[in-house]
């Protein structure tokens, strides 16, 4: 924004209750440029003695708190026949196999936010059911927002005032995004020259309420073309409010793990924001897919946060519901296991429900006692499974081998490869032969020689994770014992071992007689 028009505009002497009506008569785009304003103004109309006296209470537009949010209900809803969803006051991580509705969990809460164009287009009913419904509740079983599958006039959307958002597999920044007369939808090149863009803080405003679910279904060619302007916006305000410096430091900080810094350098006599990481300087559209998927949310409810938020000492901690789906795309699993940590550290009043296929995220969620719920499918359609206390004490601090063979999660059959899998699957079948006594000699030698392969691949494991050399070494003991008591077995049952003792106790008798 430039700096004449923070001289020129006057600040207002409004009162909480006269700033809130006269809000009300504004159009949303206009209510957050204007509020804005107001809050750019705050230090050097009003004086900091002043500013210093505002309780928390009145630095925040009043507007419904998401601690009402207390339970999803979807009936006849794709793969759910019936599903009743609580939602943690702070995180839910939601895992389950490819088709266990993890997609529809999301779309279905994102089409109750506020907004014409948001979520779904039509009704996602169950097939052969004749109606459905998705429904929210607040903690005291208060409607908040429903939608029956009859007709679209049903669909009754949260408040605009209640923020919730969400991100799908669109996420990514383009290359293409950046470049003049390019439309990202499209995938091409449009004719004509391009619309003029407004200036950034106009532009800001104008895209704060609308596009909160847009990439579910599509790409967002308005996110992804815009966050380069939004940065430089931010980085020129830093000197003019201390909030916007504020933002940029809580980026870092929170980011500090994959990335160094944010800076504004020029390059080719533009300027441009760039990513710092590994001595590299990077522009946006340059990053890789994973950094890509993530810091575009994180920045535009970082922007978003400081209009709709703007007279709150530190923006970031408003409250709002956020929803991302495949939380661990494209990402190392290094940053899998600290991103919703991150995100939680970053955006503190912020609800987060997360889905997710990595066994990375769920050990993060476990250790940080987030709401865990597995969605397991059934002969009644799919139904959520929530981490109960025993369950979630059982996997605290547990490896990421554990967390992806454990029943309760992701039931992978091995911690080795589908080759030794099927190794100790072999090993199972004899082993029920043997204990049911119809094993074979052959069958008996096979046994002991795949549990010495297993053991051997037990030992090596454990020497590349620099661990004594324990478990191996117990079996070990249960071969050598098994192999003992195989030879027992077969001189048992050898003719020949039978003659050989009678011979020798005969022997015996006649020597003692």
């Amino acid at each position: 924004m430039d700096s004449s028009l923070i001289r020129e505009t006057a600040a207002p002497e409004w009162s909480s209750q006269e700033l809130s009506e006269a809000l009300g008569l504004m159009s949303e785009t206009w209510r957050a440029l204007c509020l804005h304003r107001v809050g750019m103004v705050v230090s050097s109309s009003l004086g900091q003695e002043k500013q210093n006296r505002m309780s928390p209470s009145t630095s925040r537009r009043k507007k419904p708190s998401t601690d009402g949010i207390g339970v999803l209900t979807l009936e006849n809803v794709r793969c759910f026949q019936s599903l009743e969803l609580r939602l943690d006051r702070r995180i839910t991580v939601v895992l389950g196999e490819n088709g266990s509705g993890k997609t529809t969990l999301v779309e279905a809460l994102a089409s109750l936010s506020s907004g014409d164009d948001e979520g779904l287009d039509s009704f996602p009913l169950r097939r052969g059911a004749k109606s459905g419904s998705i429904s929210l509740r607040d903690t005291s079983g208060k409607l908040m927002a429903r939608w029956q599958s009859n007709t679209e006039a049903s669909r009754k959307r949260l408040s605009p005032a209640f923020y919730l958002f969400a991100y799908g597999r669109y996420r990514r920044l383009r290359s293409g995004a950046t470049r003049k007369g390019f439309d990202p939808e499209l995938g091409r090149a449009v004719a004509g020259p391009p619309e003029p863009e407004p200036d950034p803080a106009t532009k800001m405003a104008q895209l704060v309420y609308p596009r909160r679910t847009r990439t579910l279904s599509r790409p967002d060619d308005e996110l992804q073309r815009s966050l380069q302007g939004f940065l430089l916006y931010a980085h020129e305000m830093r000197s003019a409010d201390k909030r916007w410096d504020q933002m940029w430091k809580g980026l870092e900080q929170s980011l500090a793990d994959v990335i160094d810094g944010l800076e504004v350098i020029t390059r080719d006599d533009r300027l441009v924001p760039v990513i710092l990481r590994r001595g590299k300087q990077d522009e946006l559209n340059e990053l890789s897919d994973g950094y890509q998927s993530i810091l575009s949310i994180t920045f535009d409810l970082a922007f978003r946060y400081m209009y709709l938020f703007p007279l709150a000492a530190n923006p970031l901690e408003g409250e709002a519901v956020v929803i991302i789906d495949e939380i661990d795309l494209h990402l190392h699993p290094r940053w899998q296991r600290r991103v919703v940590q991150q995100l939680a550290l970053m955006f503190p009043g912020t609800r987060f429900l997360v889905t997710t296929h990595s066994p990375a995220v769920v050990q993060n969620a476990i250790d940080e006692d987030y709401h865990v719920v597995v969605l397991r499918d059934t002969a009644m359609g799919v139904t959520p499974h929530v981490l109960d206390e025993r369950e979630l004490r059982g996997l605290e601090h547990a490896t990421i081998g554990s967390i992806l063979v454990d029943d309760a999660l992701f039931k992978v059959p091995s911690r080795f490869s589908p080759e030794v899998e099927a190794m100790e699957e072999k090993v199972r079948t004899l082993r029920q032969r043997e204990e049911s006594g119809a094993a074979s000699d052959q069958d008996r030698k096979e046994l002991l020689r795949l549990l010495e392969q297993l053991r051997l691949y037990q030992a090596t494991e454990e020497e590349r994770r620099g661990e004594a050399p324990f478990l191996s070494e117990i079996s070990r003991v249960r071969i050598a014992f098994l192999k003992d008591l195989s030879r027992q077995t077969r001189k048992k049952h050898d003719p020949t071992s039978t003659k050989k003792r009678n011979r020798s106790r005969q022997v015996g008798n006649k020597r003692r007689g």
